[in-house]
């Protein structure tokens, strides 16, 4: 019976592992070639110092701080708007279950008047301007 493993090319770990030491001694010689610590504001080789990055860090983190300020207030709002919509939702709920129950009584009545010819004397007293003409 075949096996359905894949049997490894000879020699792939050693290509992974070469691969993975070069990228460490480039990224070590870009370490060790970085402007010193100590570098002034206005170094001639273009690196920024470090206190135009801590600066700049600085600043990072306060626009972050803000945002993040902004998006707690947007996330209160929302859920207030959320409970405000669900109030609306459930009034209107209300208020259509109402609609529904008199659009109810009012094709009984109207049913009702239907099937005597006339007007319901309730909706004769009701409708009537003086009850002593009803």
């Amino acid at each position: 019976m075949a096996s359905c493993r894949r049997v490894a090319k000879p020699g792939s770990g050693r290509v992974t592992v070469w691969t993975a030491a070069s990228a460490a001694a480039v990224a070590s010689v870009a370490a060790l070639s970085a402007v010193p610590a100590g570098a002034e504001p206005h170094d001639p080789a273009g690196h920024p110092s470090a206190r135009s990055v801590g600066d700049r860090i600085t600043t990072l983190y306060t626009q972050a701080e803000r945002a993040t300020e902004r998006y707690n207030a947007a996330e209160t709002r929302s859920r207030a708007l959320r409970r405000q919509v669900d109030r609306v939702q459930d009034r209107v709920a209300r208020g259509q279950g109402r609609v529904n129950r008199m659009r109810a009584a009012l094709g009984a009545l109207a049913g009702r008047q239907y099937r005597t010819g006339g007007i319901d004397p309730a909706l004769a007293l009701l409708l009537s301007g003086d009850p002593d003409h009803y």
